[in-house]
């Protein structure tokens, strides 16, 4: 009899220790999935950052051009709209710069 109650006894504990270790087992399953969220979201979050940095920088190395452009452009029109530029160009058509200062002309009013 006592063999018998010492096996049913040892059964119990070991069902009794069976839903502890799943228990256990979830609580560790559990946490094992959030890690793995958390590591995902990482990824994730790492990759996108990168991805914008290299935007970032291509957009900046594209504008720093466009600003070098700019000023040569600005630098080549005010070198054109300069009068001795001017006159060169014009030198062929007959069109010569002043010799004299222009006159004002004023109109008198009437008393």
């Amino acid at each position: 009899m006592k063999a018998e109650e010492n096996i049913e006894s040892k059964a119990e504990e070991l069902k009794g220790s069976a839903t502890k270790d799943r228990r256990n087992n979830w609580g560790w399953m559990r946490f094992g999935f959030f890690v793995f969220g958390a590591l995902l979201l990482y990824i994730f979050n790492s990759n996108h950052t990168t991805k914008a940095l290299k935007e970032k920088n291509k957009l900046s190395n594209e504008l720093k051009e466009l600003n070098a452009e700019k000023v040569f452009l600005e630098s080549q029109v005010t070198n054109a709209s300069k009068q001795t530029e001017v006159a060169k160009k014009l030198e062929g058509t007959g069109v010569a710069p002043l010799k004299n200062p222009p006159i004002k002309i004023e109109k008198e009013e009437a008393k």
